[in-house]
């Protein structure tokens, strides 16, 4: 209920209240937005404050409470017109509005049979014709070869975007109103959109069946049980035959004699392979003793470190497994009671596979470090410099191939969760290792050194 009139009474801004009345009533029936807008923009052309409706100036301040008037304009301005919405029409049943959301699902689009679908066979201006009932689709379509066929289509004011479910969109442009179809002796009247579909010339969607609710759908057995004229109708849909057999596979088997693979070596890298044929089979052994196996000299006053070990999930402790008994058959590594510990660290590489490391840190910070001169990078471009022909020899596992001296083993021991062992051969991460292999390939190769190495 409006609130009533205030009083008359000799406040400043009660004579223009009639005006004011007159001005809203010219924008009645406009959005409330713009009413609003055109009620404050009519208070500033009036000099009148948009909030209390008083007189405005510049040191004009408006009151705690609102005035009554103030509020019985407000309280006008956003009522509702009851004449406004008696006037508006619903749109009738089947028609497309402007706005509305029409949908078709991927299998009416491509054919398919999908799980809430029901297949089945209709009449339609005594043309038999497939239908698709599918619960997917938003309204009910007629494919376009159909509806050349027929009669009664008519043009729609607006065409209409039908989205497709696999992200695209059809546009339709004509319709059927009132359209009757009949299946299985029983008829109906659908509003049905002309659609260019291929494999159905019928889609009758969710509109058709909120139309029958309560329905009763078996879409395994593919049937329907909808009210019909006072009573209920039985829709049966066509069930896809499943042909049953059985299948043979003949596998057939090819029987090949391998020959060893020839390589085309030249006949003197072949002579040269054939005369140190020794040097290229895998090692098997320990190496032997040489004047440059790695010894590791503690400094005075050293003891024995015990470095506790580094836990590891169970995928890198089958790892640690794997490698360390890998390491006891090629005899690398094997069984110690030193008083010596380190940790073992995994290191993955770029094939994803893991390198096998030790933590030698503390070893190396109690050991004596080696003298022995490592060659600089300089000097070797300054002795290349006037050569032409250039080769590189890359040893396998080179560290492994230089022994300790008997006695030094038990310095390089580490700890797994699986036992104690110790290196017997020489191990990355010692920081005498550089020295001691310099030194090992400087005694082999000294005849040869500054000449053509």
């Amino acid at each position: 209920m409006p609130l009533p009139l205030p009083p008359c009474g000799d406040r400043s801004g009660t004579s223009t209240y009639a005006q004011d009345r007159r001005g809203m009533d010219a924008a009645r029936f406009k959005p409330v937005d713009e009413k609003l807008a055109a009620l404050r923009a009519y208070r500033r052309a009036k000099g009148l404050c948009e909030k209390c409706v008083e007189r405005w100036s510049r040191d004009h301040k408006c009151a705690e409470s609102v005035q009554l008037l103030a509020l019985q304009e407000v309280w006008e301005l956003l009522q509702i017109n009851d004449e406004e919405q008696s006037a508006e029409q619903e749109a009738p049943a089947g028609s497309i509005v402007e706005g509305e959301l029409c949908a078709l699902s991927l299998a009416a689009a491509q054919g398919g049979r999908g799980p809430k679908t029901l297949k089945m066979i209709g009449q339609i201006q005594n043309r038999e014709v497939t239908i698709l009932v599918d619960s997917g689709s938003s309204h009910t379509f007629v494919s376009e070869q159909l509806s050349k066929l027929l009669s009664g289509s008519s043009l729609l004011q607006q065409p209409v975007q039908v989205a497709v479910a696999d992200g695209s969109a059809i546009q339709c442009n004509s319709q059927f109103c009132n359209l009757q179809w009949s299946s299985q002796g029983c008829h109906f009247t659908s509003t049905a959109r002309v659609l260019p579909l291929v494999h159905y010339d019928m889609i009758v969607g969710m509109d058709w069946l909120e139309s029958f609710i309560p329905i009763q759908i078996h879409w395994k057995q593919k049937w329907m049980l909808i009210p019909y004229e006072g009573s209920f109708s039985l829709l049966q849909g066509i069930i896809a035959d499943v042909p049953v057999g059985s299948m043979v596979q003949v596998c057939a088997v090819l029987v090949t004699e391998s020959k060893p693979v020839e390589l085309n070596v030249p006949p003197e890298l072949r002579a040269l392979l054939e005369e140190f044929a020794a040097m290229f089979e895998a090692r098997t052994g320990l190496p032997p003793s040489r004047n440059c196996d790695h010894t590791i000299p503690l400094i005075e006053g050293a003891t024995p470190v015990n470095v506790r070990q580094y836990r590891y999930p169970p995928a890198l402790k089958d790892e640690i497994e794997r490698q360390v008994a890998e390491m006891l058959k090629a005899g690398i590594i094997q069984h110690s009671i030193s008083p010596f510990s380190f940790s073992v660290l995994l290191v993955k590489k770029k094939d994803s596979t893991w390198r096998f490391c030790m933590d030698f840190r503390h070893l190396n910070a109690i050991t004596a470090k080696s003298k022995y001169p490592i060659p600089m990078i300089d000097e070797f471009l300054d002795e290349l410099g006037h050569a032409s022909w250039f080769t590189s020899l890359d040893l396998t596992a080179g560290y492994n191939q230089v022994k300790f001296k008997p006695g030094e083993e038990y310095k390089t021991a580490f700890q797994t969760h699986s036992g104690h062992y110790e290196f017997r051969m020489m191990a990355f991460g010692l920081s005498g290792g550089p020295a001691t292999f310099q030194k090992a390939m400087n005694t082999t190769l000294h005849p040869l050194l500054r000449k053509c190495v």
